[in-house]
């Protein structure tokens, strides 16, 4: 039997600052990621792992929608201000079930 480790890809910032810069966390350490602007499609090296690889455009009659894979979340801010947030694909103790799912 194997037991496999979930990814878990998290940010944080300092929620007492008026940047809006975030630092990637976890396993997200290292990626990155470019906005589509105009015509130009934007780039992530997070397109093939989990939750972000099954993200994908659905046509449902004459709408396109976003169909985005269930996934579980941790959101905290600590007695200093700093929020994290994380995600992995799978149930891990203190994560809940993301409401949309």
């Amino acid at each position: 039997m194997s037991v496999t480790i979930p990814l878990i890809f998290g940010i944080t910032r300092d929620s007492n600052n008026s940047s809006p810069v975030w630092t990637r966390t976890d396993d997200a350490v290292g990626y990155t990621a470019t906005a589509s602007l105009g015509g130009v499609p934007g780039y992530s090296s997070f397109d093939n792992k989990p939750i972000y690889k099954d993200i994908v455009r659905e046509n449902i009659g004459n709408d396109v929608m976003v169909k985005i894979p269930k996934f579980w979340f941790k959101r905290t801010i600590d007695n200093n201000g700093i929020e994290t947030i994380k995600i992995t694909e799978r149930k891990v103790e203190g994560f809940l079930l993301h409401p949309a799912f």
